[in-house]
């Protein structure tokens, strides 16, 4: 049994510079390097968390703007399908109610250390792997 612990990170190319190398240290004290997908585009994120098989075992999403998350609310039914960890662009309140409208496991933000963001993203993958190895026991237990 292989268990996945793929990392999927949208993160626009203006904020790799800044925000993403923070970030995907963070990232990488839980997944190794290889686990770690980045997607710059929507379309990227969307094709990657349509992949069959439950690949993504978290998607992690930088937003840039208030706007973008509505376009991301386009995509909620997509983004549900692994859990989500969305860091967002400020602490103004219509930002974080379209950011909750998302139903992430957890909510950020970009000037934060992504300390707890780390923290969390640990819980997730301890729990996708339990939950997998529980699924695949009581599968050979039918045996």
């Amino acid at each position: 049994m292989v268990i996945n612990s793929t990392v999927l990170l949208y993160l626009k190319t203006a904020q790799a510079e800044t925000v993403g190398k923070k970030l995907i240290r963070s990232v990488r004290e839980v997944v190794l390097l290889q686990d770690i997908l980045i997607a710059n585009t929507m379309d990227k994120l969307v094709v990657n968390l349509s992949r069959p098989g439950g690949e993504i075992a978290a998607t992690i999403i930088v937003a840039s703007s208030g706007e973008e998350l509505l376009n991301f609310a386009l995509f909620r039914d997509i983004l549900l399908r692994a859990p989500l960890i969305l860091i967002l662009p400020d602490h103004e309140k219509k930002t974080i109610t379209k950011g909750h409208a998302l139903r992430p496991r957890f909510l950020s933000y970009i000037d934060n250390d992504f300390s707890e963001v780390r923290g969390v993203l640990k819980k997730i993958i301890w729990k996708t792997t339990i939950d997998k190895i529980n699924i695949e026991h009581r599968r050979l237990s039918t045996i």
